[in-house]
């Protein structure tokens, strides 16, 4: 009998979510740096996000921006995207709240209707992100084709999840986003671009056809989990310090990432940082956790012509893609699939380490 942690509020601890400053960067070490040779267990989906939004609130964070946060990376593993999940990032989170960000808001710089600038003052990237996905889909449902424009705000995480809240609530959604420097342009040595992910949402059924790719060889999340498990990089695609090749991933963490695919990769990381540090107003070159830039440009599915059509074009796109003759059997798969098959094979369960279940207050009951 597989053994399932579900919330209990008698389980907690001094811990991640009620400790101060000192107890919580123990605890942050554990549930990072032991999340490899440490235990790990199964949690409810929707358990966890209940503990750890409850977790963020405790640090001043308001209830629908701390769901927002917590949802968005037990998502992330529920995808299979643990490089953005609550292991990797949960931590950070917290440090974030507890130094304010959580009760700074976004505010409206303009407001056009098909257009909507917003300042997120360097609050909580997720909650903003969220935020303006939804700015998004209203104003493109109102007017067919809209953009929000959010600036000066830390990191949104997957980029993928806002396209595919915009695709779910029938718009197309494009996304782009950039971050301070980690990735060095083709032939450079030292940091520039951030990992400058681009994603695509259109509306399908069974589930959206989602393409979310970062630009860098390697992502900073992927850094991370290389990191936590000990575990070297591939070559060619990263550099240290001293602009060296490097397979390690610490080394990799104070030196650069490079672009996938050389200049053609870079070109495009280019436009991105184009796209999001200069259209947004945000900073261009953002220094920290601060000042990164989100643009979103969202078109309802029947922008071009009526929404059956565009339903009976995608449906047949999607049959002519997967009835490509295949090399191997699975080989073949629609953009974004992987994570809807992982989200539906999980049925509702997601794994961490136990430190974090601990933090989080969960305890064992059996399935």
């Amino acid at each position: 009998m597989a053994l399932v942690y579900g919330a209990d509020p008698a389980a907690r601890r001094a811990s991640l979510c009620q400790s101060p400053s000192d107890s919580h960067r123990l605890s942050r070490k554990r549930a990072v740096d032991r999340s490899a040779r440490g235990v790990r267990v199964n949690v409810s989906f929707e358990d966890v996000v209940e503990a750890g939004a409850r977790c963020l609130q405790q640090e001043g964070v308001e209830s629908s921006t701390a769901e927002a946060v917590v949802r968005h990376m037990a998502t992330a593993d529920l995808w299979g995207r643990h490089s953005h999940g609550l292991t990797t990032r949960f931590a950070a989170a917290v440090a974030s709240a507890r130094s304010g960000a959580g009760r700074r808001r976004p505010r409206v710089i303009d407001d056009a209707g098909a257009r909507l600038v917003l300042d997120d003052t360097n609050g909580f990237g997720y909650g903003a992100g969220v935020m303006a996905t939804d700015h998004l889909i209203e104003r493109a449902g109102d007017h067919s084709l809209a953009s929000v424009a959010l600036r000066n705000t830390s990191h949104t995480g997957m980029l993928g999840f806002l396209a595919d809240r915009g695709a779910r609530a029938g718009i197309v959604t494009l996304g782009f986003t950039h971050c301070r420097p980690m990735v060095t342009p083709p032939g450079g040595k030292a940091a520039l671009f951030g990992s400058n992910p681009i994603a695509f949402g259109f509306p399908a059924e069974p589930d959206p056809i989602l393409v979310d790719l970062s630009t860098a060889a390697v992502t900073y999340g992927a850094l991370l989990v290389h990191r936590q498990d000990g575990t070297t990089l591939p070559d060619g695609v990263a550099l240290d310090e001293d602009g060296n090749p490097t397979t390690d991933a610490e080394a990799a963490m104070s030196g650069a990432m490079m672009p996938f695919g050389g200049h053609r990769g870079g070109a495009l990381a280019a436009a991105i940082q184009l796209m999001a540090g200069v259209m947004t107003g945000a900073h261009v070159f953002p220094k920290g956790n601060e000042g990164y830039g989100l643009l979103l440009i969202g078109l309802r599915r029947d922008a071009f012509g009526a929404a059956d059509d565009y339903d009976r074009a995608v449906a047949e796109f999607a049959h002519g893609y997967l009835a490509t003759p295949a090399v191997q059997v699975d080989d073949l798969r629609l953009p974004g699939s992987m994570r809807y098959r992982q989200a539906r094979d999980a049925a509702g369960i997601i794994e961490i380490p136990d430190e974090l279940a601990i933090d989080l207050g969960l305890r064992g009951v059996s399935s």
